[in-house]
């Protein structure tokens, strides 16, 4: 199983299809059945409105969804990241939503082949991506605008320090 998908690597028609999911979605026409699914939102960096919308987003499909703690786990007493994720593993986590400042530490965790059995979601890594807003922002223009072809995109603000701006999207 593939636990982290770049969306580098995805095709243009995979990345439509993802949008097409989440009209559906957003419309009403399709129904999620994961309410055995669990999922814990691990943000070791301060977040409003990524945090919130991944846990509107979780209800609304009817998942369980946790929210982990730097302030209250284990990980101040000395424990090593990677047994805390090995933890979440055995209590029958299946998801992980990650915002971390490291860039690569989710790229890292998705490598280990005994974490096979939990799904990574990057939800912001360092300077270098953010690409579940890269996704929003492109299913936004998407149904805002039919035909995306030869349009440019303008991303305005601290271009220096964004994520989004680092996380392509074809």
């Amino acid at each position: 199983m593939k636990n982290l998908i770049d969306i580098e690597s995805l095709s243009i028609d995979e990345i439509n299809q993802i949008c097409a999911h989440a009209w559906e979605f957003e419309r009403g026409a399709r129904k999620a059945n994961h309410q055995s699914a669990s999922i814990v939102n691990m943000f070791f960096e301060n977040s409003t409105r990524t945090k919130m919308s991944f846990q509107m987003a979780q209800n609304k499909i009817g998942v369980k969804s946790y929210d982990f703690s730097l302030s209250t786990s284990s990980i101040n007493k000395g424990e090593d990241f990677y047994d805390t994720i090995n933890n979440l593993c055995a209590i029958g986590m299946d998801t992980v939503v990650m915002r971390h400042s490291d860039d690569f530490l989710i790229d890292d965790l998705a490598s280990k082949s005994y974490f096979r059995d939990i799904s990574f979601i990057n939800a912001g890594s360092g300077k270098h991506a953010h690409p579940t807003q890269a996704l929003l922002d492109y299913y936004t223009m998407r149904k805002n605008t039919n035909d995306l072809e030869d349009r440019i995109v303008v991303i305005a603000g601290d271009i220096a320090h964004s994520r989004v701006a680092r996380s392509k999207i074809a």
